[in-house]
């Protein structure tokens, strides 16, 4: 190779990570949220744009970042695009990575590429949640620990690998899983424990001033519409931290048993969120690297990596408490990122020694051709299941349900997705209703605080006394009807009105039958937001799908109480909750 062809080569080494970055942030902020979304994405909405403490263990770094981009405007999308630049650092400093364990500059930046657009990690990068941040904190905490082993003399690489490490605990705790790794790594490339446990020292103060961030507990969020704990307890940095109230690695609170559903979810979706031909070299790298492979550093990394791979899948996907195996789940996808991420430097190895293989029995670039095509075809067929930029039916729903709403209304909710959704849009609407979860009422604070704000008596005992109390002077709207029979706290009277039960405040008169019938028509054709034909219902999100489907409830409830009342079947109605009950 001549002088000038390796000037050429070295400089495009130097400049396609810069490229792969700049597209990975392009391609995520065209497959952004425009408006709030299911998870977590309204809660962290609105931190950023009105303030407050997001759930254990807070996100301070997360929140802070949120805050500061807030400052520049008011729209969600803002929010997705930090996202899409986090992605965007994320996938330049992987690229680094792979870089330094001597891979081509071939296997490094389509590896780059096809683990950036998987389903799991492409999706986290398109919406307002932490997880590509934490995907960027674990790549500066490979790279710190690379620094380190490289320049074993120099403290500085020891000091910001503990740095990055605090950083990373004030995002996400599932950083822990890369301990295995780091202390591997180090290990195997001077086994010196002594020597290491000198620089131990210097790694805690690099800790202890990356937790800057946890000063954001310390502003004033009195003024917040959303605030988790309280703050007046001396415990409350310590038990928000380290999830106490929350469950450290429990996924939903309330579901105390373990359960393998997660682990299945995450098998589901290898073959959709790699495609196959990406998960055959990706299996065929972790074989070559960890037993095979005649590189020493290439081997001692894969076996690294295999075991913080292992502990992350079989400790922590392999007990996540949810009651669904469905791997396009939101609460369960997003913590399939991290496994993703790691996987994807097997993915790396494979497609080196798939090249070294092929070059030894064929010098025609063949594979280095097919594979960017078989990623294309990849990035095509996946960017419809990643793009939220047409999402709009969280919010949607959240404005049907103010929609039929009056200052000084209890929405009383069920699951996150409305509860912060409908706390997001009541602030943006300036609807001036209160929203109270009923998840929340076993939290001491949370119904301490509820009672104060609304300036209930404070002697209340329990959910019923609580409902009693609330239905004197105002409206308890039930959202999620289909699970209204059963709850404790059930009302006596109530009359349907679209996806949510009213409760007329005392002394109000409940309307006849047929003034309930004429208001929900009203609503529906006037008012909600539904899909208008086949063809679209048959492209609804699983979420979308399981909203929707609520409104029909109120119809079905109509039906079927008015027959037990016998006051007639309205006939009108009873075909309406057919039909409903139809759409998926």
């Amino acid at each position: 190779m001549s002088e000038a062809t390796q000037e050429q080569s070295s400089q495009f080494a130097k400049t396609m990570p810069w490229l792969i970055g700049l597209f990975v942030f392009v391609l995520s902020l065209l497959a952004g949220a425009r408006t709030v979304s299911d998870a977590d994405h309204a809660e962290f909405a609105t931190v950023a744009f009105y303030g407050g403490i997001a759930h254990p263990p807070g996100y301070p770094l997360y929140s802070l970042l949120l805050r500061a981009v807030a400052a520049f405007g008011t729209d969600v999308w803002l929010l997705s695009g930090l996202s899409a630049g986090f992605a965007g650092l994320a996938a330049f400093i992987y690229w680094k990575l792979l870089a330094r364990l001597q891979l081509s500059l071939w296997a490094t930046s389509l590896a780059t590429l096809w683990t950036f657009t998987s389903v799991p990690v492409w999706r986290m990068a398109t919406w307002a949640e932490p997880f590509a941040l934490h995907l960027l904190t674990l790549g500066l905490i490979l790279w710190a620990t690379q620094w380190a082993v490289r320049c074993a003399e120099d403290p500085k690489p020891v000091l910001a690998l503990g740095f990055v490490w605090g950083l990373a605990f004030c995002n996400h705790h599932t950083a822990v899983f890369l301990i295995p790794t780091v202390v591997w790594v180090v290990l195997a490339s001077r086994f010196d424990v002594k020597y290491w446990l000198r620089r131990v020292p210097l790694f805690a103060g690099g800790f202890c001033l990356g937790l800057w961030p946890l000063f954001y507990f310390l502003l004033d969020h009195s003024a917040s519409i959303w605030v988790w704990g309280d703050w007046n307890e001396a415990a409350r940095w310590w038990t928000h931290l380290f999830r106490l109230e929350y469950g450290a690695l429990q996924l939903v609170p309330g579901e105390s048993e373990a359960s393998i559903r997660g682990l299945v979810a995450f098998a589901k979706s290898l073959p959709e969120g790699w495609g196959f031909v990406a998960l055959v070299v990706l299996l065929f790298g972790a074989v070559s690297s960890t037993f095979q492979s005649d590189q020493k550093t290439r081997r001692i990394w894969g076996r690294a990596l295999g075991l913080s791979f292992l502990l992350y899948v079989g400790l922590f996907l392999g007990a996540m408490n949810v009651q669904i195996a469905d791997p396009n789940f939101s609460v369960t996808q997003r913590f399939f990122a991290q496994a993703y991420w790691i996987a994807g430097f097997y993915l790396a190895f494979g497609l080196e020694e798939l090249e070294r293989q092929y070059r030894k029995r064929s010098p025609n670039p063949t594979v280095q051709a097919l594979l960017p095509v078989v990623l294309i075809l990849h990035v095509t067929q996946t960017f419809g299941r990643v793009d939220r930029s047409k999402e709009t039916f969280v919010q949607s729903h959240a404005a049907n349900i103010l929609a039929v709403t009056q200052p000084g209304d209890v929405l009383v909710t069920h699951n996150d997705l409305e509860t912060f959704s409908l706390l997001f849009m009541n602030q943006r609407l300036g609807k001036q209703v209160h929203v109270l979860p009923v998840g929340m009422l076993g939290m001491p604070w949370f119904r301490d605080r509820f009672i104060r704000d609304l300036k209930l008596p404070q002697n209340i005992q329990g959910p019923k006394s609580l409902f009693r109390q609330l239905n004197k002077n105002r409206r308890l709207i039930w959202v999620e009807p289909n699970r209204l029979v059963g709850e404790a706290p059930q009302p006596d009277v109530f009359y349907p009105l679209g996806p949510v039960f009213i409760v007329p405040a005392q002394g109000q008169e409940t309307p006849s039958p047929t003034a309930i019938f004429n208001a929900n028509k009203k609503l529906y054709d006037a008012v909600f937001e539904l899909p208008r034909s086949e063809e679209a219902a048959r492209h609804m999100s699983r979420v979308e799908q399981e909203l929707f489907r609520k409104y029909a409830v109120s119809w079905r409830v109509l039906c079927d109480s008015l027959t037990q009342a016998k006051l007639g079947s309205m006939h009108e109605a009873c075909i309406r909750a057919q039909e409903k009950r139809k759409k998926p």
